[in-house]
């Protein structure tokens, strides 16, 4: 039995390696794949008001209402 899952797990780690090789591959790199994603930054929409600073950043603390809005002051 353990060698059944033993098996099993080397084909997932495989399959995912394999993925990620071709995901890279399809964007021309890492590099560049990583820079086309940090291009998107100012292409999020309305997803800058609940904290979103780019696909390569994490989001700034903090999900609810957008400062401005009545009832949510800005913290200092």
């Amino acid at each position: 039995m353990l060698y059944t899952e033993a098996a099993q797990g080397s084909i997932k780690v495989i399959g995912m390696l394999v993925l990620l090789v071709w995901a890279y591959a399809s964007v021309g790199g890492v590099q560049q794949g990583h820079g086309d994603l940090r291009a998107l930054k100012e292409e999020v929409g309305g997803l800058k008001a609940i904290g979103h600073r780019g696909y390569t950043n994490m989001p700034k603390f903090g999900w609810g209402k957008p400062a401005g809005l009545p009832g949510n002051a800005p913290s200092r």
